[in-house]
């Protein structure tokens, strides 16, 4: 684990880590408390992520190409390869990874075989810059395998690359700038779907944006407020970024108590349990003093991994003290946008402040 800190009025804590998880970021978040940083903010990222800051944050001529980066900081050799599309706006960035065994620690051929790997990767790709990094590449044992990498490129030795990486993470997302704005990454921890409401505002119905695909999924957050109609029912789009199919997923609150369109007031919270299931929790606030709110409580998962085709159910139950009926809030429909009336239910009406 690489560790990054910066004090000033708000103490900021980077981390880069082998794979973001829902385990590993728990325990980052104990031990940055035990730390004395409970009020830090927070950044944990992969080993890519923190790749891709490092690279662009570079000048430009060290990644006018592909990058290759060589990890032997384990027992055998990992690599990632960092490859830009110019011809999108914002520009998308890519980390391959792969693993190659054959390059171990020990072996008595280890500078040929490194060679031949590197041939392989490389092929007829155009790559700018390479890294070496990690205690593998201690010593001397490779002199054929940097002939080769030499040619045309420049290649660079070290061992922090993924603590300055979050580093750069942690500065751009305190301090967004033109890097941050011009470069996304599409990593594999990376959400790949756009998720709105489907609602109506200002008289207009319109989709809502709630979590941009792009984001990490591990920090897809939302919270929103909306006014039910009479069928007690929204709707969500979920508009993936591969280009596969847009979907709606129609949600149906059941055990309301009856009151008019428009006079109850739902409290949704978004986020993700991990990279495709979405979690939905929502409460029933009512209208003020003339439907008093019962803060009854509903909680429902959505893959958007692939369409979920049963239409399974979630329990809920009474927030208030003592209650102990439940109710259950139901995947009421699933659509494709493309071919179908997304209206097919009247719209909730966005509560804005």
């Amino acid at each position: 684990m690489h560790r990054s800190c910066a004090r000033n009025a708000c103490r900021r804590s980077s981390f880069s880590v082998p794979e973001v998880s829902v385990p590993v970021l728990s325990a980052v978040t104990d031990a940055v408390g035990m730390l004395g940083l409970k009020n830090a903010s927070l950044f944990l990222i992969g080993r890519a992520e923190s790749f891709f800051y490092y690279n662009i944050c570079q000048p430009e001529e060290l990644w006018k190409q592909d990058v290759l980066l060589c990890d032997f900081s384990g027992t055998f050799l990992h690599t990632l390869l960092f490859t830009a599309n110019r011809k999108t706006s914002p520009v998308a960035c890519f980390v391959e990874e792969a693993d190659w065994k054959e390059v171990a620690a020990g072996r008595k051929d280890l500078d040929q075989r490194f060679l031949e790997t590197m041939k392989a990767v490389i092929g007829d790709r155009n790559i700018s810059c390479v890294y070496l990094i990690g205690e593998g590449f201690l010593g001397e044992w490779y002199q054929e395998s940097l002939r080769f990498l030499c040619q045309e490129r420049r290649v660079f030795l070290g061992n922090n690359l993924y603590s300055k990486g979050a580093c750069y993470a942690a500065r751009q997302r305190m301090m967004p700038g033109s890097v941050s704005e011009g470069y996304v990454f599409l990593g594999k921890d990376m959400l790949k779907a756009n998720i709105s409401l489907y609602v109506e505002k200002r008289g207009q119905d319109s989709c809502h944006p709630l979590l941009d695909a792009g984001t990490n999924w591990y920090d897809a957050k939302a919270e929103i407020d909306f006014l039910l109609e009479e069928e007690n029912r929204f709707s969500l789009r979920i508009t993936p970024l591969n280009g596969g199919e847009i979907r709606d997923v129609e949600i149906a609150l059941t055990g309301l108590p009856q009151r008019p369109a428009r006079t109850t007031r739902i409290h949704l919270q978004i986020d993700m349990t991990d990279l495709t299931t979405l979690r939905l929790n929502m409460e029933d606030f009512g209208f003020g003093e003339f439907f008093p709110a019962t803060h009854q409580f509903w909680e429902k998962t959505i893959s958007i991994g692939q369409p979920d085709t049963a239409a399974g159910s979630s329990t809920a139950a009474q927030a208030s003290a003592g209650a102990d009926t439940t109710d259950t809030a139901t995947v009421a429909s699933e659509q494709s946008a493309a071919g179908a009336d997304a209206k097919s239910v009247a719209p909730p009406v966005l509560a804005e402040s």
